[in-house]
């Protein structure tokens, strides 16, 4: 576990979704991204990462969503992000362009609903 944030997996059919707790920040950030490519290691369907329980988020921990994307898409593997207008790190991320560069949703059920 990385200090600061607590990466949780689980299996939603053929997605693998990994929720982020706490704070993503350069201390963690390098342990975090390994986590989450880790949990594709079994070629699923798709990864979905669900920031709605994420309280912060710098630029390396953004930097970290554009190179996870980078890598999941070279395999061929759906990448989502579940961002919640209400979510602490939602106005980071519009303001930095993320909301409409990489597949956003509101929702787990949205990401796996949008994948049908």
């Amino acid at each position: 576990m990385a200090e600061g944030v607590t990466v949780e997996t689980s299996k939603v059919d053929d997605h693998v979704v990994v929720l982020l707790l706490g704070e993503v920040d350069m201390a963690n950030v390098d342990t975090t991204r390994s986590q989450v490519l880790s949990a594709a290691a079994d070629d699923p369907g798709g990864v979905i990462v669900d920031l709605s329980r994420t309280t912060y988020l710098d630029s390396s921990g953004i930097r970290m969503l554009f190179e996870i994307e980078e890598e999941l898409t070279a395999l061929r593997i759906t990448f989502d992000l579940v961002v919640p207008s209400a979510s602490m790190v939602h106005r980071v991320l519009e303001l930095t362009g993320v909301l409409t560069h990489m597949r956003c949703r509101t929702t787990v059920n949205d990401a796996l609903n949008a994948e049908r």
